[in-house]
């Protein structure tokens, strides 16, 4: 069994593809799959305006500004199911030197290696693992329509949309996600 959130979400695609034999379910919160088009894309790029600001200038974002903490809070439908501390606890680790050097890079890949060659070449992969992707519908980040099933390339495929539920889904709604995870493991029981 395995579970992901946003990037956790992404990777988790990524392994599912990779090595299917591994994971007996994949249960995806707030990601886009893998199989998008330009096309699909086109009309969701300004989402990602924070993506080349994390990239270029995010070492210093994350050390010496509140750019994490504004984002989280900013991330969340429901500001009163996540307290400010926990945001600024959550936060503030990203000021560690090491922590915002490896969120720099990890957008700065992303956007200078692996976003060009999904454009170039998409993903082509149909994936064998039973996958249940659960979204809140007003994440400001991610448009739930690129995790619709319609263009999803996998045998067993569903989305979930969740209506008053941001971006961090998990923070928002941890009983919701709690009680997904367990009808997956009910569903597809590791054996």
């Amino acid at each position: 069994m395995l579970v992901g959130h946003d990037w956790g979400g992404w990777i988790g695609h990524l392994l599912a593809l990779r090595a299917p034999e591994r994971f007996s379910a994949f249960l995806a919160l707030n990601i886009i799959h893998p199989w998008q088009t330009p096309t699909g894309m086109l009309p969701h790029l300004w989402r990602f305006y924070y993506q080349p600001l994390i990239a270029f200038f995010g070492e210093r974002l994350q050390r010496d500004t509140e750019f994490v903490y504004r984002a989280i809070r900013s991330g969340l439908f429901d500001r009163s199911r996540v307290a400010r501390e926990d945001v600024r606890w959550f936060s503030e680790r990203f000021r560690d030197p090491v922590c915002a050097r490896a969120g720099r890079d990890t957008y700065r890949t992303f956007l200078l290696q692996e976003f060009p060659a999904a454009v170039r070449h998409g993903e082509t992969r149909r994936s064998s693992v039973p996958t249940r992707a659960v979204f809140g519908v007003s994440d400001a980040a991610l448009h739930w329509s690129l995790a619709s099933p319609s263009t999803a390339r996998a045998d067993d495929y569903e989305l979930e949309l969740i209506p008053d539920c941001g971006h961090f889904i998990v923070d928002e709604l941890p009983a919701l996600v709690r009680e997904r995870l367990i009808a997956v493991v009910g569903e597809f029981p590791v054996g």
